[in-house]
């Protein structure tokens, strides 16, 4: 028994010696460095969370009927940055384009290999949709 207690003390030196003396549900509060990475992992947990939910608030976007498919022509590249939209209406489908705009290919076509063209598919969406609404406004 009395070997038995000597090997549960040689463990819990061990253990103090890998916690900083602390057991596994104290904090240290006296040591800076133990608390900044509490603070971090903190942080890294509420910006993990905050990323989940936008993700069911927001969707990556990209034109559903605007596409090169849809209009028989080159419509862009992709956007270079992320372009979101609200989850609600993502759900709903844009209106069918109507309007053909007449744009230069060279807008919309890229210059050179593995450039991007200099209007994104996204920009000439908007283009579609604008002359869309202002020829109906003409009627």
């Amino acid at each position: 028994q009395q070997q038995q207690q000597q090997q549960q003390q040689v463990g819990g030196d061990a253990k103090r010696a890998r916690t900083g003396g602390l057991e596994e549900d104290e904090e240290d509060h006296s040591n800076p460095q133990h608390e900044a990475e509490a603070t971090l992992a903190a942080a890294q947990d509420a910006a993990e969370e905050e990323v989940q939910t936008l993700a069911l608030v927001f969707q990556p976007y990209r034109p559903k009927r605007v596409t090169e498919a849809a209009m028989g022509h080159p419509v862009g590249s992709t956007h270079p940055e992320t372009i979101v939209e609200a989850a609600s209406m993502a759900s709903v489908p844009p209106p069918e384009p109507t309007y053909r705009p007449s744009l230069s290919p060279a807008l919309l076509v890229p210059q050179q290999e593995g450039e991007s063209s200099r209007l994104s598919e996204v920009q000439y969406e908007t283009v579609v949709y604008a002359g869309q609404a202002h020829c109906r406004r003409g009627q």
